[in-house]
């Protein structure tokens, strides 16, 4: 995979979390894109929460979930970083819809909801709780 880059040369950020930032990648023979989290590695309290997203994420699979791809490890970096590489959805997350747009109308609103609804049933039924349910965590294709 290599990332994407902006025109100054910069690897284009897709957000932020508690642990890490996630970037645009793509892979440079088929073009496809992916994100990917990466979590350095300062505290080794992250490796035992990082074993256990991963052993879910790649358990999951359901249209409203995005998926796992796999995962990779940049050594050359001190602290080390994980890389987790996920789909990529293209249409970025609710919250950044909602500052851009404003309230959205009642019809997609409904499809968002039945959509997010249908995924955390999906979870439960796999006896997943999802911990961190907000705007910024739900993605929207485009």
């Amino acid at each position: 995979l290599e990332f994407d880059l902006d025109q100054r040369g910069q690897r284009i950020a897709l957000g932020q979390g508690t642990y890490g930032k996630v970037y645009l990648a793509k892979d440079h023979i088929t073009y496809k894109k992916f994100a990917v989290k990466e979590i350095p590695m300062r505290n080794p309290s992250y490796t035992e929460v990082l074993e256990n997203e991963i052993k879910i994420l790649s358990t999951l699979n359901h249209k409203n979930i995005v998926s796992y791809y796999g995962t990779a490890i940049d050594s050359k970096k001190k602290p080390p970083i994980f890389q987790v590489i996920m789909e990529y959805v293209d249409g970025g997350s609710l919250s950044k819809h909602l500052a851009k747009f404003g309230q959205f109308p009642e019809a997609p609103i409904r499809n968002y909801t039945r959509q997010l609804l249908e995924g955390l049933q999906y979870l439960h039924e796999n006896h997943i709780l999802h911990r961190d349910i907000k705007s910024a965590n739900i993605l929207i294709n485009s």
